[in-house]
This record gives C-alpha cells, structure tokens and sequence, in this order.
C-alpha cells in the first residue's frame, strides 16, 4: 500500500459530531423547527384533509364563508366571539364533544348552534373521505337538531342550512362526493317526532 496514498478517515471521524447530527435528523427534532402554520399543515394531512378549513373567527366574519349570513360577524355578541376560540383553537380541532347552551330568549343560543353545524359540515367537507377520516363503513352521516316544534326547527335551522348552501360561494364551490350529509329536525325529542323534517345538505 502507498502511504502517500492513505488517507486515515479515523482521524477525522468525531464521534460527537456525528452524534449532534443524527440528533438534529430526528423527527422529533425536525417538528421543533416547524412553524404553528407548518405543524397544522401536516397535522390536517394525517388526519386526511384536502384542504384547510377556515379559523372560526374566518369562517362566521369573511363573505367567502359565512359572513353575509352574520352581518361580517356584527350579529355575533363579544361574549361568543370570545368563547368560539376555545372551543375551536384551529381550524382542525374541536376541544370538546359536547355543548350545552342555557341562557335567556335573544342571547344568541340558536345562532351559534347554526354555526357550529356549519363549521363541523366544513370540516368534513374539507376531508378527502370523510367515512375513512372518522374509521366509519360508508354511510350518511347525520345532524339532528331539537327545537320548540317542528315548524320552529324548519323556519330557524333548515332554510337557514338551505340558504348557506345555495348562497355562500364556499358550499357552492366546494363538492365531496365521498360526503353525504344530511340534517334533521324535530320538536321535543320524542320516538315520534325524530326526523320528520330533514335537509340533504
């Protein structure tokens, strides 16, 4: 062998160099360097989203989505603008399963449950396969909404549903046919009374 020749790696190898470098190559490592925006972007990925559904406070303020309906959330009191971030911190997660609204005529009860359907309908709208994303057979999914009476349910929920699909450009724009959904009202929930009145969104 020609010494000229022999170049000895060993000496050059540094152990903790080399140790810093496949740290700085984890993923965990790698995800610590993203930015909140990047994060959402693969987080909506995994979980099967085609697109990304808009922030609450986007989707009841910006014409696009709700906002001729909500006045560009004028119609929306302070206390809820403050409480829907909460319930929704980003445009994928839902904080909590269940809300339970009580209060006086007029506080904004109804409006806001019109809104929460809406944002959940987005959300699975914006799901590639909405069935897959959720770990359901193939299927309608359903909302169920109980109101004073039925004729109440149909005037208060159901011609607004209508009206936000036939007017707001997003739900004239944006189409799964992976997704059928539809929504059902009644009065006082009762075995007789559920579904009588429903909307195919």
């Amino acid at each position: 062998m020609n010494e000229r020749n022999f170049i000895d790696h060993s000496a050059r190898f540094d152990p903790e160099a080399s140790k810093r470098e496949i740290e700085e190559a984890s993923l965990e490592a790698q995800y610590e360097k993203l930015t909140d925006r990047e994060r959402l972007v693969i987080a909506a990925k995994l979980l099967g989203y085609n697109m990304i559904p808009p922030r609450i406070d986007e989707f009841y303020s910006d014409s696009y989505y709700l906002g001729d309906m909500f006045n560009g959330g004028a119609n929306i009191f302070d206390f809820w603008k403050q409480e829907l971030p909460k319930i929704f911190p980003n445009q994928i997660t839902t904080k909590t399963p269940w809300c339970i609204f009580r209060g006086s005529i007029g506080t904004g009860k109804s409006l806001v449950s019109k809104l929460f359907l809406m944002m959940i309908y987005t959300r699975l709208l914006c799901l590639k396969n909405p069935s897959v994303s959720l770990g359901l057979a193939p299927k309608v999914l359903s909302a169920l909404v109980v109101h004073k009476n039925e004729l109440t349910a149909e005037k208060e929920f159901l011609n607004f549903y209508k009206s936000v699909k036939e007017n707001a450009p997003f739900f004239r724009n944006t189409k799964n046919p992976n997704l059928r959904f539809q929504v059902y009202c009644s009065g006082p929930l009762s075995n007789r009374s559920i579904g009588k009145i429903k909307c195919r969104l």
